[in-house]
C-alpha cells in the first residue's frame, strides 16, 4: 500500500470537513423538526430564524474542536476504536461549549433541540467516519475493480531484517 501524500490528506480533510458541516446542519435541523413531531409548519418562525443564525457559528466551532482532536489527521482506511474515542472526547467538549453558549448567549431554543442535536450529530459523525472505512473495505474485498486484482496476504518466514524491510 502506498503512503498518501500531503495533498491527498488535505483533500480528504476538506471533503470530510464539508461532510461534517452537512451532517451537523442535518442533525440540528432534524432535532428541531423532531421537537415539533415532524411538522415543519408547526415550528415557530423565531426558532427557524434562530436555527439559521446558530448553525454557521456552531459548525465553525465544531470543525475547530474536531481539528483539535485530530479527526482530520488520520488515514481514513484505519478508522478504529481510537478514532471513536477521539470523537467521544470532541463531543464531550462540544457539549460543554454548547451549554456555555446557551447560558452565556441566551440562545432561545427548546432544550431538547440542543440535546437531540448533539446526539444526532454524534451519530452522524461516527457513521460518516466508519462508512468511509466500510466502503473501502467492501471495494477492496470485491476484488477486480478498475482492473486491480484483490490483495493477497503473504507471510515471510526466516528472512530477518530483509523480511522486515519488505
Amino acid at each position: 500500500m502506498t503512503k498518501p501524500n500531503k495533498s491527498s490528506y488535505r483533500k480528504r480533510a476538506i471533503i470530510i470537513g464539508t461532510l461534517d458541516v452537512i451532517c451537523l446542519c442535518l442533525a440540528y435541523a432534524a432535532a428541531l423538526w423532531l421537537k415539533y413531531d415532524f411538522h415543519f409548519t408547526a415550528i415557530p418562525d423565531v426558532f427557524k430564524e434562530t436555527l439559521l443564525m446558530f448553525l454557521p457559528g456552531w459548525c465553525a466551532v465544531s470543525i475547530g474542536v474536531f481539528a483539535l482532536f485530530g479527526l482530520y489527521n488520520s488515514i481514513w482506511v484505519f478508522v478504529s476504536v481510537d478514532e471513536l474515542f477521539r470523537i467521544i472526547g470532541a463531543y464531550v467538549v462540544l457539549a460543554a461549549l454548547e451549554a456555555a453558549c446557551v447560558l452565556l448567549l441566551k440562545v432561545q431554543m427548546p432544550l431538547s433541540f440542543f440535546v437531540a442535536g448533539l446526539i444526532l450529530s454524534f451519530g452522524l459523525t461516527v457513521m460518516l467516519r466508519f462508512s468511509y472505512r466500510m466502503m473501502r473495505q467492501l471495494r477492496n474485498r470485491m476484488g477486480h475493480y478498475k482492473g486491480h486484482k484483490p490483495h493477497e496476504n503473504v507471510m515471510i518466514i526466516g528472512a530477518g531484517e530483509a523480511g522486515k524491510a519488505l
